[in-house]
């Protein structure tokens, strides 16, 4: 039996229940050999890539995986490994401003208390 995962799934791939479905139609057909086509398939989340491991192991049948592209291959290596992927590390963003209050207005921490910046005027600094 040959089953393409995009026509009768999805071309994302998400939920472990989708993983699961998959498996109880492979256990319910007569054929001995299954091959799963993922053509088409644009990607897979954590989940649906760790129950479907879960349940090709208990999986009676012989389960061959085609055409899967590399994205999908390195995430069911993520997972059969235990391994978190990788983190994405943000550029440094700029420090806060920070402003203060005083009876005479608005003023800068760096600014002396009692100078000048009456109520109309607005300062900023970086720290």
């Amino acid at each position: 039996m040959r089953l393409k995962l995009v026509e009768a799934y999805s071309e994302n791939l998400l939920l472990r229940d989708t993983a699961d479905t998959l498996f109880d139609t492979i256990e319910k057909t007569h054929d001995e050999e299954i091959v799963i086509d993922y053509e088409g398939v644009r990607s897979i989340t954590r989940a649906f890539a760790h129950q479907y491991i879960l349940r090709k192991r208990m999986c009676r049948k012989k389960v061959i995986e085609e055409n899967m592209s590399e994205e999908i291959r390195q995430m069911f290596e993520i997972v059969s490994k235990g391994r978190k992927p990788a983190k994405h590390v943000l550029p440094p963003t700029q420090p806060p401003i920070y402003l203060s209050m005083s009876q005479e207005g608005l003023q800068s921490p760096n600014q002396p208390p009692g100078s000048a910046g009456g109520s109309d005027e607005w300062e900023t600094t970086n720290t």
